[in-house]
Formats: C-alpha cells, sequence, structure tokens
C-alpha cells in the first residue's frame, strides 16, 4: 500500500485531477494560515470531548450512546428505535435496500433488521440521521446547501469505500462507516466557523489546508463521538496517503476520496487508481466499481437522508 505514498504528491499533478497535496499551503507545516489558531482550537476541543454543534433529536443521543455502552442489548435498542420514528425508517429501509441489506426477505420488524445491518452499519445509520438533522438545523439554513455537498460526496466515498473493501477482502462495515464519515471534520469546520461568523475567512481557505484539517478534525470528532478507535486511525491517515503507518483501511479511504477528486474524467482517475492505488484492481476494474459505487451512492442519500 506504499503506492500511496507518492500517488497524490507525484501523480496527481500529471494526471490533472485537482487535488491539493496536504504539504502545499496547508498551514501546518510552512507558511502561516489566518485560519490555523481557529483550527487548533477547534482539535483541542475535540480531543477535550467539547463537540459543538446545533444538538439533534434527543432520541438519536440515546440510541449513539446505548450503541457505545450496550451494544448488544437488543431489547435496548429496539426500544430506543421504536421511540426515533425517523431513525426506525431509515433502519428498516437500509436492512431492505438490495444493495445494502445482505439479501433475504422483506423485513418489517425493527429487531431482525437490528441483526441483519450489524453493529457498524447500525453506527453509521444512527450518525447519518443524526446529520440529516444537523444539515435542517434552522440555525445553518445558509449552510445547508454546503453541508449537503458535504453528504453527497460522504455517500459516494462510502458506496466505493465498501466495494473496494469486498472486492478486496477488507472489512467492509468499517470501510463504509469510514467513507461515511470521512468528511465530517469538513462539515464540522463548516458550522464552527458559521457560529463565530468566520465564513469568510473558511471561503478564502487554500484547499490544502482543508485537506489536512478535514482529516485532523475529523479525527477528532469521532474519537469525541467514542467511536471505534480504528475509524479515528483511518480517517487520520486520509491526510498523509501513504508513510510506514498506512494500513489497508488508510489506503482503502485514501483511494475512495481520490477517486471523486477534481473533474478529470473516470477513464483517468481509473487508470491512476490501478496504476499506484496498489490493489490488485486493473483500470477496466476500477471503473466498474466506480459506476456501481456510484449508483449506491444515489440509493444511499434516498436510504440515508436527503
Amino acid at each position: 500500500m506504499n503506492a500511496q505514498a507518492h500517488y497524490l504528491r507525484e501523480r496527481l499533478a500529471h494526471a490533472r485531477l485537482d487535488v491539493p497535496s496536504p504539504d502545499l499551503g496547508s498551514g501546518v507545516t510552512g507558511e502561516f494560515h489566518p485560519l490555523r489558531p481557529l483550527l487548533e482550537r477547534l482539535e483541542t476541543e475535540l480531543e477535550r470531548g467539547l463537540v459543538l454543534l446545533p444538538p439533534w433529536s434527543a432520541g438519536t443521543e440515546r440510541m449513539r450512546h446505548a450503541l457505545l455502552e450496550r451494544p448488544d442489548d437488543e431489547d435496548l435498542l429496539t426500544d430506543l428505535l421504536a421511540g426515533e420514528a425517523g431513525l426506525a425508517v431509515r433502519l428498516l429501509a437500509f436492512a431492505n435496500a438490495s444493495p445494502f441489506g445482505r439479501g433475504g426477505r422483506e423485513l418489517a420488524e425493527l429487531r431482525p433488521a437490528l441483526r441483519r445491518v450489524g453493529h457498524l452499519n447500525l453506527l453509521a445509520i444512527v450518525h447519518a440521521h443524526a446529520l440529516a438533522q444537523l444539515r435542517h438545523s434552522p440555525k445553518l439554513v445558509a449552510q445547508r446547501a454546503t453541508l449537503s455537498d458535504h453528504w453527497h460526496t460522504a455517500c459516494e466515498v462510502a458506496a466505493l469505500s465498501r466495494r473496494i473493501a469486498w472486492r478486496c477482502g477488507a472489512d467492509a462495515d468499517l470501510a463504509f462507516l469510514c467513507g461515511l464519515l470521512h468528511n465530517g471534520g469538513r462539515s464540522y469546520l463548516t458550522v464552527r466557523c458559521a457560529a463565530l461568523g468566520l465564513d469568510p475567512l473558511l471561503e478564502a481557505a487554500a484547499p490544502g489546508l482543508l485537506w489536512r484539517w478535514q482529516a485532523r478534525l475529523g479525527a477528532a470528532l469521532v474519537r469525541a463521538w467514542e467511536l471505534p478507535a480504528e475509524v479515528g486511525r483511518t480517517l487520520a491517515r486520509q491526510a498523509h496517503l501513504g508513510g510506514a503507518d498506512m494500513d489497508e483501511n488508510g489506503a482503502l479511504l485514501a483511494a475512495a476520496t481520490l477517486a471523486h477528486a477534481g473533474d478529470a474524467p473516470a477513464a483517468s482517475r481509473a487508470k491512476l487508481l490501478a496504476d499506484e492505488a496498489g490493489f490488485p484492481l486493473d483500470a477496466g476494474q476500477w471503473r466498474e466499481l466506480m459506476a456501481r459505487a456510484s449508483t449506491e451512492a444515489h440509493c444511499l442519500r434516498v436510504l440515508l437522508g436527503d
């Protein structure tokens, strides 16, 4: 997977995919950026467990905590789902959707739906439900279009991450959860800048700055939410695609993120991924995965929150 180290820094410019190197204009190393003090402050707050977002429903938060503290208590989880109609609908829709539900008869009850989707997918569904409430918060009307764009990208990356994992024998549920949350740090930054009246500063920020801090804030956010440690580690690695600590999960998320970067034709991206991503997939297989994932991403947006 160490081919990840140079396909961002050396090959992207050649392929004209317009993805910034994380070291260029990042404000983390090298030149100072006026947004950097805020970014460092937000990261520190998150590491202390202070997540400053408009609230989602109490039922969503109870379900989130139950999944962390009592993930095997089906009675509790079923009762909590029954009390949060929007979440229950999303669970049943996901469990019965052919691309995601793992087959079988159509389910109308919550308990068998819980068993079918599994713990990591349920975490993904709950956080998608929470983020949908965030996007529709009355406090974020001006940011709704931006947050919706983030959500659409997250669905694309989640669907492709899952497809790559299936093809390569990795953990597809973990890949899906990481993909769905991969740009949570970008959304968090959008919300906090809006609350602080710093939207113009964010809009003027260099892409490299946002690329690096999307990963850092995202990793800090999932740690504050107490999600599985591997999710935070994987999100953090998307900013430095390569190096000694890169593992299969990080490389997989990096490849899925790259597949949706810039405006190059799908064929160019597929060839780049085949040449550089380090997976046993040729350009034709990459194009097939990307096409299937694009269809599934549209399905996801409908199932989980558009």
